[in-house]
């Protein structure tokens, strides 16, 4: 290839590189950033859910023992013998009401402590030295007004009297009505939790936000971190998972999947994720523009590199359109050029394969030609077809003589028939060619062996070699049953699956060893005594001239159990190495 064509290959795709190369880069670095960013926040949405599921995990626990209590029959005892007694019941059921809600209290450590409110205003409380429950509170009273039924209170403080301390807490409130024993007792049941617990279960990682809120639902602020810049009303105009971008850019997420309508947001600072991101997308631009220049350094050396295969392919295709089909190429480029310079190599293989094909099949063609040419009756087969008829002359009726005769007749036409024949039949000619065969051999090997056959008709205009089962099923006689010394059985099955057809040629013989059947499957003579020059192994031989595999032949035999020959051949009606079909032959009667 000239240089001035390299040169110029070599500005065209500088050109192009670079123009690409700078239009990919600014393409990349607004998807790369808006990509980031979508991921960014998906990522500080997932941390919020954990937090949200951590939180409705201790809900559903407080909610789930609260009503373990309201269903508890010793719970309702207490509160029986609590009813109209003195001043000493009343301790005693105090103090077992307080061993009671204790026993619950202790399940969990973030459980401060449980009360029971009576319809009479008495206070049972799990701590003993926790005081009565003031209903006058604001936190109580704020939580009457906005639930008819349990719900969770705003955060609010206890007092601890025996240390004097304050503990914030929230009380999840959950009212009871029972009728035992026609009474009627209905009252509060009330579960503090430690607020400390709560703030460790939502918890989040704050290193991209501006801040972060827990709302109950009336919009009191449960907990918070940082500082959430959006409304309580614009929050709750935000549907629940979604998420919005406030007018200071940052997004606002939220998530109510909480009971009692509890609102946990997150607020994602627009400018530390900016900050975060920046860092990306400085190395990505630098990773491109070092890439463009090693792509320039090595550019030149590996135009000139690609152009040598490319020659090397020209000068080949050169040879071949002179005839040379040897002019094969040497590409170790590991890239599509190899590719190329090995398909190129194996269509050269291809071509010699083919050219080498039609040879040998035309030659192939001939020796089946002219091996029918020569197929000649056996002397034996005819001295002993012809002793035969002249015993049954003497003493058999003329009706055998008749079917015996026009059984060898229709043999003897069907061998006289190669000049006008091909070397392919169909299997409706060839099965009528064995029906008559078999009846020669009943009469001469009378009582010896009994013929059945298992035919599928649509396989019948199926081609096959011609003379492909005579020579299989004379060795099955001669070699399997004649031998057995009583009467035997052969079985010629012909099946026709989809565009397959399965032959098989079974007797129940003597069988033959593993090194008779290779001798066998070697050997080139025909049987001795038989009707014509082919062996079984000339047989599989043409089978493996023919057809490509899968199809073919196969023979298994065991000694004293018999032999099977299996062909497989392809559905073909008038397949294109066929001269003459021939479909419409005569057959013989079944025996």
């Amino acid at each position: 290839m000239k240089r001035g064509i390299r040169k110029k290959l070599t500005f065209t795709l500088f050109i192009v590189v670079t123009v690409t190369f700078f239009i990919a880069s600014i393409c990349s670095f607004w998807y790369f950033f808006h990509t980031l960013k979508n991921q960014t926040i998906q990522s500080e949405a997932q941390k919020l859910q954990q937090a949200v599921s951590q939180l409705r995990y201790a809900q559903n626990e407080v909610e789930t023992l609260a009503k373990q209590i309201i269903i508890d029959e010793s719970f309702y005892s207490y509160l029986e013998l609590d009813d109209g007694s003195d001043a000493f019941d009343r301790r005693v059921v105090s103090d077992r009401m307080r061993k009671k809600l204790m026993q619950y209290t202790n399940l969990n450590e973030y459980y401060y402590s449980i009360l029971a409110l009576t319809p009479n205003g008495q206070v049972y409380s799990s701590d003993q030295y926790q005081g009565g429950l003031d209903l006058t509170e604001d936190w109580y009273q704020e939580f009457k007004e906005t639930h008819e039924t349990g719900g969770y209170s705003k955060l609010h403080v206890i007092y601890e009297p025996q240390t004097s301390k304050k503990r914030d807490v929230i009380s999840y409130i959950l009212p009871y009505t029972r009728i035992q024993r026609k009474q009627k007792f209905h009252g509060e049941l009330i579960v503090n939790m430690g607020f400390n617990k709560i703030l460790e279960w939502a918890e989040v990682d704050d290193t991209l936000l501006n801040g972060y809120t827990l709302y109950d639902k009336n919009g009191n602020v449960i907990l918070s971190g940082g500082t959430v810049t959006a409304d309580y009303p614009l929050i709750c105009q935000v549907e629940n998972g979604g998420t919005a971008v406030l007018d200071n850019r940052n997004v606002l997420i939220k998530n109510a999947d909480l009971n009692d309508e509890w609102i946990f947001v997150s607020e994602v600072s627009n400018r530390l994720v900016l900050k975060q991101l920046r860092m990306i997308i400085v190395i990505v631009t630098a990773a491109y523009a070092m890439g463009l220049v090693i792509l320039f350094v090595v550019f030149y050396k590996y135009i000139k590199n690609f152009t040598k295969p490319i020659e090397e392919l020209h000068q080949s295709a050169l040879s071949v359109q002179k005839g040379d089909f040897g002019a094969y190429v040497d590409i170790h480029t590991n890239d599509e050029l190899e590719t190329l310079g090995g398909t190129f190599n194996q269509m050269l293989d291809s071509i010699k394969e083919y050219m080498d094909r039609l040879v040998e099949n035309e030659r192939t063609k001939r020796t089946m030609e002219l091996d029918r040419l020569m197929l000649q009756i056996n002397p034996h087969f005819i001295y002993n077809t012809l002793n035969t008829i002249v015993y049954m002359a003497g003493i058999e009726g003329n009706d055998d003589i008749i079917r015996y005769t026009n059984a060898f007749i229709s043999l003897l036409q069907d061998t006289l028939r190669v000049e006008g024949d091909g070397p392919f039949v169909t299997l409706k000619f060839e099965l009528g060619n064995i029906r008559n065969y078999l009846i020669l051999l009943s009469y001469r090997y009378k009582d010896q062996f009994e013929a059945h056959f298992d035919i599928d008709e649509d396989a019948m205009d199926c081609a096959v070699p011609n003379v492909m089962l005579q020579p299989l099923v004379e060795n099955a006689v001669f070699h399997g049953l004649i031998p057995r010394g009583d009467k035997g059985d052969l079985w010629l099955s012909i099946k026709r699956k989809e565009q397959d057809v399965k032959i098989r040629i079974t007797d129940n013989g003597v069988g033959m060893s593993g090194d008779m059947l290779e001798r066998l499957m070697n050997a080139e003579e025909e049987n001795r005594g038989g009707m014509r020059k082919i062996g079984v192994a000339n047989v599989k031989k043409r089978l493996q001239t023919i057809y490509s595999p899968p199809y073919g032949m196969g023979i298994r035999s065991r000694e004293g159990e018999g032999t099977r020959i299996t062909i497989t051949i392809p559905y073909q009606t008038n397949p294109d190495f066929m001269e003459n079909e021939i479909g419409n032959s005569e057959t013989g009667s079944s025996i």
